[in-house]
């Protein structure tokens, strides 16, 4: 099968594995968020930034070198599983030793317990993670949208009955638990490899050489993208940081069926074209214009009925997350334009890189983000899209210098979408301030909605209807029926 036709099915299963499991998610979480405070969210938002923190040395490293890698022997997916479970299994007792320490640090004393039952998450991580690689070398994405569905399904089930019956915050608990052994069960019932009791120390050095950079790449980012729930942790407090929650989760459930749909495809892909660097550039260029066509308007969108959408959505008592989410929302101009360096520059073989471009972000974000808080969560969701666009240019020049990637093509390709966007936000505007006072709150969503995505399509089609047709034929190739048009949803648009 043409690589386009693999990648292609490839994004439409990671859409059904997205849009499916996040669409029973969202559900779960409209439920848990009429039912639980704020500050429970916050709890657990908070001990997830050390679950998380283990969780990334399993999902890259060793797993993203067997994805990446040209030629492969048994041994290299043995060695890297178990290599991965004596991981998870340190930082478990890492946590559960460090828990009282970390609440003390927050002063918050109920962090130590909620974190010590979350601890065995990374090992479900490295139970799976190695599988996850066989499937992503293969472009073989359907098995995770079983896992996601049913795992975040029987997940969401047993929160909201937790939840139902008063248990707070462990029902949040209780459902991230559920998740993580679910997806276990369906991974490894699904995988038709399974480790074998061998641990080879040659193909251990080989990978670890390649690892080492994405592990302190993705080490650094990690601190980078936390810098901002850890601070409103510190100094703002749980309840405050509940708010930012709930947008970052909006954003991240939109970001879910969009960014992540073809994060997922790009360093698999491109590793595979990586000694034919025009294709490489092409594909890569073409990917970040797909995604900022649809990015852009979903984020954007979001935050421009914002005011109706939160209270509507999720009860009066999250207004106090509209300021965020409509500052936040920007991210819809900068995102696509850092997203996909990080795989880019691996799958070129630049690990070293992209090590030392994550070096720069946790600085940037450490250094506009603590004065930020002396102005609360908007200083900080201010900070938020001043971080991001800064990190644009230096992004772009890491992609020249090691990609031969012209930040020119790019921006021009991505324009149609921007000017676009600024033309729905003019409309919808208007719109919503004159049907906000004459509609029942539902209505004048739905219709302000409404408005902002046909304005966005319409203008789209006239600045730019070869990247409609590209949308159009990707979607084809995903189905089965554009194999006979060979590489043409590769090839860059005007």
């Amino acid at each position: 099968m043409a690589l386009k036709a693999k990648a292609a099915r490839g994004v439409l299963w990671t859409l059904v594995e997205y849009g499916g499991g996040e669409g029973i998610a969202f559900l779960v979480f409209l439920v848990l968020a009429r039912v639980i405070a704020p500050a429970d969210f916050g709890l657990v938002s908070l001990a997830l930034v050390f679950i998380a923190f283990v969780q990334l040395f399993l999902n890259q490293g060793f797993a993203d070198a067997i994805v990446q890698r040209a030629e492969i022997e048994p041994d290299h997916y043995s060695t890297a599983f178990w290599t991965n479970l004596a991981i998870a299994v340190a930082f478990v007792l890492l946590s559960v030793l460090g828990a009282g320490a970390a609440a003390d640090f927050f002063r918050q004393p109920e962090l130590a317990s909620v974190l010590r039952w979350l601890s065995p998450l990374p090992i479900g991580t490295a139970l799976i993670s190695i599988h996850q690689a066989v499937f992503r070398r293969r472009l073989d994405f359907s098995n995770f949208a079983k896992r996601a569905i049913i795992g975040i399904g029987i997940g969401g089930v047993v929160g909201i009955v937790l939840a139902l019956n008063g248990y707070g915050v462990w029902s949040l608990v209780g459902q991230q638990l559920t998740n993580a052994a679910a997806s276990v069960v369906v991974i490894w019932w699904n995988c038709p490899w399974h480790p074998s009791f061998r641990f080879s120390r040659r193909c251990f050095r080989e990978m670890a050489a390649f690892s080492a950079p994405v592990i302190g790449s993705n080490l650094v980012t990690f601190v980078y993208h936390k810098t901002d729930v850890s601070l409103i942790g510190y100094f703002l407090g749980t309840h405050q940081l509940g708010y930012y929650y709930l947008v970052q989760r909006l954003l991240i459930t939109l970001g879910l069926v969009t960014q992540s749909t073809i994060q997922s495809i790009v360093m698999p892909v491109l590793s595979r074209v990586q000694q034919d660097r025009a294709r490489f550039r092409e594909i890569f260029t073409t990917t970040v214009q797909l995604l900022d066509a649809v990015w852009l308007p979903l984020a954007f969108g979001a935050g421009l009925v914002a005011s109706l959408l939160l209270p509507t959505i999720f009860g009066a008592k999250w207004l106090p997350a509209v300021p965020l989410m409509e500052i936040m929302a920007l991210c819809g101009f900068t995102d696509a334009f850092t997203l996909y360096s990080g795989p880019a520059l691996i799958a070129a073989g630049r690990p070293d890189a992209f090590f030392r471009l994550s070096l720069v972000q946790p600085v940037l974000a450490i250094a506009i983000m603590v004065p930020a808080t002396r102005f609360g969560l908007i200083g900080i969701a201010a900070a938020f899209i001043l971080v991001g666009a800064a990190m644009i240019p230096i992004h772009m020049l890491v992609l020249r210098r090691n990609a031969a990637i012209h930040p020119g093509t790019i921006f021009a390709r991505c324009a149609g979408a921007n000017v676009a966007a600024i033309v729905m936000a003019a409309t919808v505007l208007p719109v919503k301030a004159m049907l906000t006072p004459a509609l029942p709150p539902f209505a004048a969503l739905a219709l302000s909605a409404a408005t902002g995505a046909l304005v966005y399509v319409t203008v789209l089609a006239i600045v730019a209807p070869a990247l409609l047709r590209r949308i159009l034929d990707l979607v084809a190739s995903a189905l089965g029926r554009g194999e006979a048009r060979g590489e043409g949803a590769l090839e860059p648009t005007a």
